[in-house]
């Protein structure tokens, strides 16, 4: 007795839907999309104003210590 196939034969594969085109950029500076030209000026006096805190805060732990040493 010959073995039975369990599916038919397969036959050529519909094609593959092909997905939607992405949406346009909404800005485009030097080729790159969605990408501003500079920085807003508040994020760069907000890093600045962090690090000078942060710098503060070191010399005064630095200058607390040597104090108490003495």
């Amino acid at each position: 007795m010959s073995r039975k196939r369990k599916h038919p034969p397969s036959k050529a594969r519909p094609a593959c839907p092909q997905a939607p085109p992405p949406p346009p950029p909404v800005d485009v500076v030097d080729g790159i999309p969605d990408c501003a030209s500079s920085r807003p000026m508040w994020r760069w006096l907000l890093m600045g104003v962090l690090i000078a805190g942060w710098l503060a805060f070191l010399v005064t732990c630095w200058l607390t210590g040597q104090l108490s040493s003495s």
